[in-house]
């Protein structure tokens, strides 16, 4: 994945695991012909935060990461990134 270069951080390319989980939603209706299901995507990007520093900066909201070995090279905003507390950042994503 690629970090593009924002104003205080140039451009990175880190590795890390991109995962895309599909949730199903179900409205609540009136009769259960009306339901309709909707597949909702929350795509989250988790990286080792051995790869920062204070060169490399770790994502924060509001950054974009590019996934380069995905079809399509899809973009993606950053909406959160937190350490889960073990050895890694865990980013909640968007897509662009």
């Amino acid at each position: 994945m690629r970090l593009p270069a924002v104003a205080s951080n140039p451009p990175v390319i880190v590795i890390g695991i991109l995962d895309i989980p599909s949730q199903i939603l179900r409205p609540m209706g009136e009769s259960e012909a009306s339901k309709a299901e909707v597949l909702a995507e929350k795509p989250t990007a988790e990286f080792r935060e051995t790869l920062f520093s204070m060169l490399v900066q770790a994502p924060k909201k509001g950054d974009e990461i590019i996934a380069l070995d995905r079809d399509g090279v899809p973009h993606y905003r950053v909406l959160d990134a937190k350490p889960d507390g073990v050895s890694h950042i865990i980013c909640q994503l968007a897509p662009l």
